[in-house]
């Protein structure tokens, strides 16, 4: 026989024991996957009647005619600031007298003025929009050509004299009889 003495049996079953535990947990994985990745059939629909939908044919909005119009107006700065009876006639005669805007609605206004220095930028801007209301009001009031009509921001030309009014207008496709509510 053999003279070398024989470890104890009990570290094998100790490893034996950490092998099953191990097994047992995978086994224990692999059921729970398995359990939980079944796809549960939903019962099918049956078809249900409906009703066509009428849809409503599109509104066809108006458009802008892609060139524009450009005019000049002298006035009197000071008149027109003032509220002067004369000035704003004025202002509204030369503004009639432009072929283009008969029977036609403008849809995009930009107003110009004149700063002859920096100092007078204020004022010029103040001119911009007092011609801007102005012509917001030939539109509500008397409706010509500009009762649909947006502005852009008061603008002013550096250099330029302050009696000179410059006006851009871009007119719609066709005359507006109303303003379409889509668009204001």
């Amino acid at each position: 026989m053999s003279s070398f003495p024989r470890p104890p049996r009990v570290r094998e079953s100790t490893l034996l024991a950490g092998w099953l535990f191990a097994d047992l947990l995978l086994g224990l994985a692999v059921i729970f996957l398995a359990a939980n990745t079944y796809a549960k059939v939903p019962p099918p629909v049956t078809p249900t009647p409906t009703r066509l939908a009428v849809t409503p044919s599109p509104t066809v909005l108006p458009r802008l005619e892609l060139h524009h119009h450009r005019f000049t107006l002298t006035v009197d700065a000071n008149g027109l600031l003032a509220n002067d009876a004369g000035a704003v006639a004025a202002l509204k005669r030369q503004v009639r007298a432009q072929s283009f805007l008969i029977g036609r609605t403008a849809g995009l206004v930009i107003v110009y003025d004149g700063a002859p220095t920096v100092d007078a930028i204020g004022t010029s801007l103040d001119v911009s929009r007092k011609v801007m209301s102005l012509l917001a009001q030939m539109g509500s009031q008397e409706h010509f050509a500009f009762t649909c009509t947006s502005f852009y921001d008061p603008l002013y030309t550096l250099g330029q004299d302050q009696s000179t009014v410059t006006i851009d207008v871009y007119l719609f496709t066709e005359h507006l009889q109303t303003c379409p509510p889509a668009l204001f």
